[in-house]
Formats: structure tokens, C-alpha cells, sequence
């Protein structure tokens, strides 16, 4: 029989529940929960072709969606603390290192008998990719007492689809009852879930092919036959339409190269302008992490998706360790013009 432990890592000598905010930062708490993985991470000029090899310098880094957001939170000035699935091995145990030095605090869940989420990445220069997962511990995300009580002490929950569909769809709802601000990025787009989870969230971050199969899934937005691609080309009027349709609380639809769509039920519809670098290893991480941050200190929906746009450029195609501080998400928006 599987033994489980909620075990406690903090970046303070002795596990203190205590925390230290540098100038400018906000001392709401963002609570990223749901997927965690290590990733081993190749660096390297170009992708090899199909049976090829090149040289290429390695790094160890967190992974997965739910890990990369709360870093890029942290790295925009929130106070972020992670919860998630591991098994009980060394990986579990150099993710958690990795946590601690970057400032964030972990909720692990260790399972016996089952590996850590592992993640390998070939990463580059021309901001190409290739990358493989492996979600292992992260199946078993539950929703169990000891998490529920950390929304106690939450001002934002951010949640994705990666992990367990179940125990999120539990998390949200929760967080929903306490009053907790939720945010659910969309990501990966997983059929059914994704449709679950979304009515869940009070603010829903997604790209262009979670809209687009959210838009397949409902008839009554009529378009039945919908593509990505289609989704790009379409005028701001009918991604409205299309967001008022699909998802019933406010949304951020991330379009790349041309910006992000916000929908505000109250405030109406914006295309929100901003530089784009491609489509590097952490973009969507990076996008949805630094615009939860945003908001966690105060701005507004559209200014929010201003600097998630930005500090996504500036991450460009690199990997986590090109992910930018406040400080020159700031400076980029100043020469910009974008921020007095």
C-alpha cells in the first residue's frame, strides 16, 4: 500500500513560517498549485535533425507548467508558495533545493513507489524546441485537507490543466467558497477537463488552441469546425463573441505575435498590444505567472496582460534561467513608453 507524506520545504533556516518582502514587492500570496516536474535541460545552437547529435551544455531546472509559473511569479515580486505531487526520491528532493533557493515555498506531497515529474528539454538558440514529460507523481495531485487549509492564507490561487483534473476541479471550487481569487491557465488543452475546470475559474488564462477547442465544444458559439489558426485572423468583435460564448468569467487569450485579447465582462474587450520573441521553452509559463503577479500587486486586467506581455518577450526563446526580475520588466515597459 502507497505511503504518503505533506511534507513542508521553506527557503528560512528551520522551516519558519516567515516571510521577508525586498522594496517594492506585495505581501499578498500567490498559491501555485498543481504540477511540478524537474527538467533536465540541453542547451545547444541548433536543434539536431532526425538522427543527428550536437554538443550541447546541460542545466537542471523546475519544471512543468505549474512549477515555471511560480518561478516567473517570484521573479516579478510576489510572495508564491507551491503545492504539488512528488514521489519520494532524489529528484523530489533537488526540486526542492531549486525551490528554496529561488525564494518559494513548497508544499510536497511525497508518494511512495512513484517518480517525481521528470521533463527533458532540447533548448535552442534560435528559440526552437523539443521537449518530453513525463507526469508521473503529478497524477496523483489530490486536493486533501492539508491543501485546502493553505488557501486559508491565499489571495490568489493559480491552477492549470496538467495536473489531475480532479483535485483542481476541487481546488477551484474551494477556493471559490473562501473567497480566494482563481485563476486557471488553460494549459495543455485537455478536452473535457479544460470545460470542468473553466466555469471554476474567476479568471481564465489561455492561448489560442484552449480557445479553440473550447469554441469546438460549444455549439452555441458557432464554430463547430474551429482551428487555431482561424482563431488569429479572427477581428476583435468575433473573439468577443467567442470569449463571451466559451468562458463565463473574464479571460486573457494569449495570441502571440499579436498580443492578448482581454475580456472583461464588465469593462468590455481589449487587443492589448506588446513585443513577442517566439515561442520559447517557458513563454505560456512566463506569460501566466507574470501577469498573476500583476495582479497580486494591484494592477488591472489589461495593464496585467501589458507586462505579462513583456516579461514573455523578454524570457524570448530561452529556457528558465532567461526568465526577467520586476526591475527590467519595468525598465522594458519604460522604454516602451507603456509606464510613466
Amino acid at each position: 500500500m502507497e505511503k504518503r507524506g505533506f511534507v513542508r520545504a521553506h527557503p528560512l533556516a528551520g522551516g519558519l513560517i516567515s516571510r521577508h518582502f525586498h522594496a517594492g514587492e506585495s505581501q499578498a500570496l500567490i498559491l501555485v498549485a498543481g504540477s511540478l516536474a524537474l527538467d533536465r535541460v540541453q542547451h545547444c545552437v541548433l536543434l539536431p535533425e532526425e538522427g543527428g547529435d550536437v554538443p550541447a551544455s546541460a542545466t537542471i531546472e523546475i519544471g512543468a507548467l505549474g512549477g515555471m509559473e511560480a518561478l516567473a511569479a517570484r521573479r516579478a515580486g510576489a510572495a508564491v508558495e507551491i503545492a504539488a505531487a512528488v514521489g519520494d526520491d532524489p529528484d523530489a528532493r533537488t526540486l526542492g533545493t531549486l525551490l528554496a533557493r529561488s525564494g518559494i515555498a513548497a508544499h510536497l506531497a511525497r508518494h511512495e513507489g512513484c517518480p517525481t515529474g521528470t521533463a527533458a528539454t532540447i533548448a535552442a538558440d534560435d528559440g526552437r524546441y523539443l521537449r518530453a514529460t513525463a507526469a508521473a507523481a503529478n497524477a496523483l495531485f489530490e486536493a486533501g485537507e492539508e491543501l485546502l487549509r493553505l488557501l486559508d492564507r491565499a489571495d490568489i490561487l493559480l491552477a492549470q490543466c496538467e495536473a489531475n483534473p480532479r483535485a483542481t476541479q476541487k481546488l477551484l471550487a474551494t477556493a471559490r467558497e473562501r473567497r480566494v481569487r482563481t485563476i486557471l491557465h488553460a494549459a495543455p488543452a485537455r478536452g473535457e477537463a479544460l470545460k470542468v475546470l473553466a466555469p471554476l475559474a474567476d479568471l481564465t488564462i489561455a492561448g489560442g488552441a484552449a480557445l479553440a477547442l473550447l469554441a469546438s465544444q460549444e455549439p452555441s458559439a458557432g464554430f463547430a469546425d474551429f482551428s487555431e489558426s482561424a482563431l488569429h485572423a479572427l477581428p476583435d468583435a468575433k473573439l468577443a463573441a467567442l470569449c463571451t460564448a466559451c468562458l463565463p468569467g473574464s479571460a486573457v487569450i494569449d495570441l502571440g505575435p499579436r498580443g492578448a485579447f482581454v475580456s472583461e465582462r464588465e469593462a468590455g474587450f481589449k487587443l492589448v498590444t506588446g513585443p513577442y520573441s517566439g515561442a520559447g521553452p517557458c513563454r505560456a509559463a512566463v506569460f501566466a505567472g507574470s501577469l498573476a503577479a500583476e495582479l497580486d500587486a494591484g494592477g488591472g486586467l489589461r495593464g496585467a496582460a501589458l507586462y505579462a506581455l513583456h516579461a514573455a518577450a523578454l524570457a524570448g526563446g530561452g529556457t528558465q534561467e532567461a526568465i526577467p526580475p520586476r526591475e527590467a520588466v519595468t525598465a522594458a515597459l519604460a522604454k516602451d513608453g507603456r509606464l510613466s
